[in-house]
């Protein structure tokens, strides 16, 4: 923030990509990611997380998001609910898994029986539907070493109930959609803004168990 307001893009006065330093911020070199990580701690019902940033290479409007691995299924199913059922030992007929018991209570066979689902995807095809400007076919969904201390990344691996991911606006333009050949404006980004809390209001209501984490 410091070295936005002086004029650049990424980078603060020290010299540092703020965003390559969540994984031990220092608090006299990298205050604003040190106590924004303090501030995180102070939300325990965070469940969506999302930055917003201006890529200077690729063009259009595209996200970076971190998907569940196949493993984390179980901590993801304390963040949404789907309906679903799964035989229990000693009954005959399916029983719904209670949607409001985290993962851990529910019994070994319904852990087995959760299925997997790409959450952050799901989200990002519901804004695909949402917004004209947004590029779900640009999107990416790894997460490459070079950005392991990047806010999303670190949000997924010390916290993966939480669905983590960036969305990207682009300083070169649009290449495709009805936006194609066109530079972005202020008010591209403030109705790509508008769309994206349409998109997460769509998602939310679908899915999250408890309306008070948002």
């Amino acid at each position: 923030p410091d070295g936005v307001i002086c004029g650049k893009s990424r980078f603060s006065l020290a010299g540092v990509d703020l965003n390559r330093m969540y994984s031990d911020p220092n608090p006299n070199l990298h205050p604003t990611v040190f106590h924004f990580r303090e501030l995180l701690q102070t939300i325990p019902n965070l469940r969506f997380f999302c930055d917003f940033h201006g890529h200077s290479k690729k063009q259009n409007i595209f996200a970076y998001a971190c998907s569940p691995s196949r493993l984390n299924r179980r901590k993801y199913s304390s963040f949404v609910y789907r309906p679903q059922t799964s035989k229990r030992a000693g009954m005959g007929q399916d029983d719904p898994i209670n949607p409001v018991q985290k993962a851990d209570e529910v019994d070994t066979k319904a852990q087995s029986d959760i299925p997997y689902i790409n959450y952050p995807r799901e989200f990002l095809e519901i804004l695909a539907k949402s917004s004209p400007m947004f590029s779900f076919e640009h999107s990416n969904f790894r997460s490459p070493v070079g950005v392991t201390s990047s806010a999303r990344v670190y949000l997924h691996r010390t916290r993966p109930n939480v669905l983590s991911m960036t969305l990207e606006g682009s300083l070169c333009g649009m290449n495709v959609g009805k936006y194609k050949g066109m530079h972005l404006s202020s008010d591209h980004f403030l109705q790509m803004g508008n769309h994206f809390g349409h998109a997460l209001d769509e998602f939310l209501s679908k899915h999250l168990v408890d309306t008070s984490a948002t």
